[in-house]
Protein backbone atom coordinates (compact mmCIF):
# COMPACT_ATOMS: atom_id res chain seq x y z
CA UNK A 1 0.00 0.00 0.00
CA UNK A 2 1.46 3.37 -1.02
CA UNK A 3 1.86 6.17 1.52
CA UNK A 4 -0.69 8.38 -0.27
CA UNK A 5 -3.36 5.68 -0.19
CA UNK A 6 -2.52 4.90 3.44
CA UNK A 7 -2.83 8.58 4.43
CA UNK A 8 -6.11 8.89 2.50
CA UNK A 9 -7.57 5.86 4.29
CA UNK A 10 -6.31 7.16 7.63
CA UNK A 11 -8.04 10.52 7.10
CA UNK A 12 -11.33 8.73 6.37
CA UNK A 13 -10.92 6.47 9.41
CA UNK A 14 -10.05 9.32 11.79
CA UNK A 15 -12.98 11.42 10.55
CA UNK A 16 -15.32 8.46 11.05
CA UNK A 17 -14.24 8.15 14.70
CA UNK A 18 -14.21 11.90 15.27
CA UNK A 19 -17.87 12.35 14.36
CA UNK A 20 -21.27 12.47 16.13
CA UNK A 21 -21.74 8.82 15.11
CA UNK A 22 -18.85 7.83 17.45
CA UNK A 23 -19.63 9.48 20.80
CA UNK A 24 -17.74 6.75 22.70
CA UNK A 25 -14.44 7.77 21.10
CA UNK A 26 -14.84 11.45 21.99
CA UNK A 27 -16.02 10.62 25.52
CA UNK A 28 -12.98 8.38 25.99
CA UNK A 29 -10.56 11.13 24.94
CA UNK A 30 -12.28 13.63 27.25
CA UNK A 31 -12.04 11.16 30.14
CA UNK A 32 -8.31 10.54 29.48
CA UNK A 33 -7.33 14.08 30.50
CA UNK A 34 -3.65 13.32 31.19
CA UNK A 35 -3.22 11.45 27.89
CA UNK A 36 -1.99 8.39 29.80
CA UNK A 37 -4.00 5.99 27.64
CA UNK A 38 -4.16 7.84 24.34
CA UNK A 39 -1.54 10.43 23.49
CA UNK A 40 -0.94 11.45 19.88
CA UNK A 41 1.81 8.88 19.37
CA UNK A 42 -0.25 5.91 20.59
CA UNK A 43 -3.30 7.11 18.64
CA UNK A 44 -1.33 7.27 15.40
CA UNK A 45 -0.01 3.74 15.97
CA UNK A 46 -3.48 2.36 16.72
CA UNK A 47 -4.93 3.93 13.57
CA UNK A 48 -2.04 2.55 11.51
CA UNK A 49 -2.73 -0.92 12.90
CA UNK A 50 -6.38 -0.72 11.84
CA UNK A 51 -5.50 0.41 8.31
CA UNK A 52 -2.83 -2.25 7.88
CA UNK A 53 -5.24 -5.07 8.68
CA UNK A 54 -6.77 -4.28 5.24
CA UNK A 55 -10.29 -4.82 6.51
CA UNK A 56 -9.59 -8.07 8.36
CA UNK A 57 -10.55 -6.44 11.68
CA UNK A 58 -14.05 -5.33 10.76
CA UNK A 59 -15.96 -3.34 11.72
CA UNK A 60 -13.83 -0.29 12.54
CA UNK A 61 -15.72 0.40 15.77
CA UNK A 62 -14.87 1.59 19.27
CA UNK A 63 -14.25 -1.95 20.57
CA UNK A 64 -11.73 -2.80 17.85
CA UNK A 65 -10.05 0.57 18.24
CA UNK A 66 -9.50 -0.22 21.93
CA UNK A 67 -7.99 -3.55 20.88
CA UNK A 68 -5.56 -1.73 18.56
CA UNK A 69 -4.73 0.83 21.24
CA UNK A 70 -4.11 -1.99 23.75
CA UNK A 71 -1.66 -3.63 21.34
CA UNK A 72 0.10 -0.27 20.88
CA UNK A 73 0.44 -0.03 24.67
CA UNK A 74 1.89 -3.54 24.86
CA UNK A 75 4.57 -2.63 22.35
CA UNK A 76 5.38 0.93 23.43
CA UNK A 77 4.50 1.48 27.08
CA UNK A 78 6.53 0.48 30.11
CA UNK A 79 3.69 0.48 32.65
CA UNK A 80 1.15 -2.36 32.15
CA UNK A 81 -1.54 -1.28 34.65
CA UNK A 82 -3.27 1.39 32.50
CA UNK A 83 -4.04 -1.26 29.88
CA UNK A 84 -6.80 -2.66 32.11
CA UNK A 85 -8.66 0.62 31.63
CA UNK A 86 -8.62 0.05 27.86
CA UNK A 87 -10.37 -3.30 28.34
CA UNK A 88 -13.00 -1.66 30.58
CA UNK A 89 -13.44 1.08 27.98
CA UNK A 90 -13.94 -1.51 25.23
CA UNK A 91 -16.86 -2.92 27.24
CA UNK A 92 -18.36 0.53 27.95
CA UNK A 93 -16.85 0.76 31.46
CA UNK A 94 -18.66 -2.38 32.66
CA UNK A 95 -16.98 -4.86 34.99
CA UNK A 96 -14.69 -7.33 33.25
CA UNK A 97 -15.36 -11.05 33.69
CA UNK A 98 -13.34 -14.00 32.42
CA UNK A 99 -15.41 -14.34 29.26
CA UNK A 100 -15.03 -10.69 28.22
CA UNK A 101 -11.32 -10.72 29.08
CA UNK A 102 -10.72 -13.83 26.95
CA UNK A 103 -12.70 -12.28 24.08
CA UNK A 104 -10.68 -9.07 24.22
CA UNK A 105 -7.31 -10.86 24.35
CA UNK A 106 -8.39 -13.20 21.55
CA UNK A 107 -9.24 -10.16 19.40
CA UNK A 108 -5.86 -8.63 20.26
CA UNK A 109 -4.01 -11.78 19.20
CA UNK A 110 -6.13 -11.87 16.04
CA UNK A 111 -5.11 -8.29 15.26
CA UNK A 112 -1.46 -9.19 15.78
CA UNK A 113 -1.84 -12.11 13.39
CA UNK A 114 -3.61 -9.89 10.82
CA UNK A 115 -0.61 -7.57 10.96
CA UNK A 116 1.62 -10.60 10.27
CA UNK A 117 3.17 -9.92 13.70
CA UNK A 118 4.79 -6.69 12.43
CA UNK A 119 3.71 -4.33 15.20
CA UNK A 120 6.74 -2.08 15.67
CA UNK A 121 6.09 1.42 14.28
CA UNK A 122 9.03 3.80 14.08
CA UNK A 123 8.49 7.14 15.82
CA UNK A 124 9.41 8.97 12.59
CA UNK A 125 6.62 7.14 10.78
CA UNK A 126 4.07 8.04 13.46
CA UNK A 127 5.16 11.69 13.41
CA UNK A 128 4.88 11.75 9.62
CA UNK A 129 1.26 10.59 9.94
CA UNK A 130 0.57 13.46 12.38
CA UNK A 131 2.04 15.99 9.93
CA UNK A 132 0.38 14.64 6.78
CA UNK A 133 -3.01 13.29 7.90
CA UNK A 134 -5.43 15.98 9.12
CA UNK A 135 -2.54 17.94 10.72
CA UNK A 136 -4.89 20.42 12.44
CA UNK A 137 -6.97 17.73 14.11
CA UNK A 138 -7.07 18.07 17.90
CA UNK A 139 -6.03 14.44 18.50
CA UNK A 140 -2.48 15.29 17.39
CA UNK A 141 -2.25 17.92 20.14
CA UNK A 142 -2.58 15.25 22.83
CA UNK A 143 1.07 15.36 23.93
CA UNK A 144 2.20 14.35 27.37
CA UNK A 145 3.83 16.81 29.77
CA UNK A 146 7.56 17.52 29.65
CA UNK A 147 8.10 15.60 32.92
CA UNK A 148 6.51 12.48 31.44
CA UNK A 149 8.64 12.77 28.30
CA UNK A 150 11.76 12.93 30.50
CA UNK A 151 10.66 9.73 32.20
CA UNK A 152 10.07 8.08 28.82
CA UNK A 153 13.52 9.17 27.66
CA UNK A 154 15.18 7.80 30.79
CA UNK A 155 18.09 5.52 29.86
CA UNK A 156 16.93 2.52 31.90
CA UNK A 157 13.41 2.80 30.47
CA UNK A 158 14.83 2.96 26.96
CA UNK A 159 17.01 -0.09 27.59
CA UNK A 160 14.00 -2.06 28.83
CA UNK A 161 12.03 -0.95 25.78
CA UNK A 162 14.81 -2.11 23.46
CA UNK A 163 14.84 -5.51 25.17
CA UNK A 164 11.05 -5.73 24.91
CA UNK A 165 11.12 -4.90 21.19
CA UNK A 166 13.87 -7.47 20.63
CA UNK A 167 11.69 -10.07 22.34
CA UNK A 168 8.71 -9.05 20.17
CA UNK A 169 10.86 -9.46 17.05
CA UNK A 170 11.99 -12.92 18.19
CA UNK A 171 8.39 -13.93 18.87
CA UNK A 172 7.40 -12.50 15.47
CA UNK A 173 9.99 -14.73 13.74
CA UNK A 174 8.85 -17.79 15.71
CA UNK A 175 5.18 -17.19 14.87
CA UNK A 176 5.94 -16.58 11.20
CA UNK A 177 7.95 -19.81 11.12
CA UNK A 178 5.01 -21.70 12.66
CA UNK A 179 2.63 -20.06 10.19
CA UNK A 180 4.86 -21.07 7.26
CA UNK A 181 5.07 -24.65 8.54
CA UNK A 182 1.27 -24.78 8.84
CA UNK A 183 0.91 -23.51 5.25
CA UNK A 184 3.39 -26.14 4.01
CA UNK A 185 1.57 -28.92 5.91
CA UNK A 186 -1.78 -27.74 4.52
CA UNK A 187 -0.40 -27.72 0.97
CA UNK A 188 1.07 -31.20 1.51
CA UNK A 189 -2.28 -32.54 2.73
CA UNK A 190 -4.08 -31.01 -0.27
CA UNK A 191 -1.49 -32.53 -2.61
CA UNK A 192 -1.91 -35.93 -0.94
CA UNK A 193 -5.70 -35.76 -1.37
CA UNK A 194 -5.35 -34.75 -5.03
CA UNK A 195 -2.77 -37.49 -5.64
CA UNK A 196 -5.02 -40.15 -4.13
CA UNK A 197 -7.84 -38.96 -6.37
CA UNK A 198 -5.64 -39.22 -9.46
CA UNK A 199 -4.51 -42.72 -8.47
CA UNK A 200 -8.13 -43.79 -7.94
CA UNK A 201 -9.09 -42.48 -11.38
CA UNK A 202 -6.14 -44.31 -12.96
CA UNK A 203 -7.13 -47.59 -11.30
CA UNK A 204 -10.72 -47.20 -12.53
CA UNK A 205 -9.50 -46.43 -16.04
CA UNK A 206 -7.29 -49.55 -16.09
CA UNK A 207 -10.19 -51.72 -14.92
CA UNK A 208 -12.32 -50.40 -17.73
Amino acid sequence: MSLLIQWFLLSILINSFDSPESPEFQAFLEWDREFDLADSYLLSIAFLYLIRTKGRLNPFNHFNFMVALYLAHEVEEEEPRPRVELIREAFCRHDINQVSLKLFLWKKDNLWKSLQYRVIIQRKEAELVMRRVLPKNYIWRRRRSHDRILVINDRMVQERRVRRIQEIKKREKRLLAVQNREMIMKAARMFAVESSGVKRDMVQAIKC
